[in-house]
């Protein structure tokens, strides 16, 4: 997948680096609790996918970048206002909640980038009928 680079001040998720105004034991708590509804996280994860396409397209396609947890962090910002700052309340959940919010995350993150791979196909398709590496 080709890196996809948007400027500051084109990504959707700056409320997610800003602080949010809530105590740090209140928005952990929130945090680990959302992540362990699976079912919110899941429909906040298609939230961000659709409402925020340029910062997914900066984020998602950084395969250096933990993805996992960007999706997790951009979901709880986008559903509760939560700035990623209340993140280590990932460390709040078992281990199991912890292995099936990754598991939401990461099938999520391949059901996006396959879409994300067949609306840039075409783009592919023209530059290879124009024969230039040939």
């Amino acid at each position: 997948m080709t890196r996809r680079w948007y400027p500051l001040h084109e990504w959707e998720c700056l409320a997610m680096y800003r602080p949010c105004g809530v105590n740090l034991a209140s928005g952990k708590q929130r945090y680990a609790e959302f992540l362990s509804n699976l079912d919110a996280f899941h429909r906040a994860t298609v939230r961000v996918f659709l409402e925020w396409p340029r910062a997914c397209e900066h984020f998602l396609t950084d395969v250096s970048l933990n993805r996992i947890a960007w999706i997790g962090q951009a979901s709880a910002c986008l559903e509760l206002g939560l700035s990623r700052h209340y993140r280590s309340g990932f460390m709040l959940l078992s281990p199991r909640q912890q292995r099936e919010a990754n598991r939401l995350a990461w099938d999520n993150l391949r059901v996006w980038e396959r879409s994300y791979a067949q609306q840039n196909r075409p783009v592919h398709s023209v530059l290879a009928q124009t024969r230039l590496w040939d």
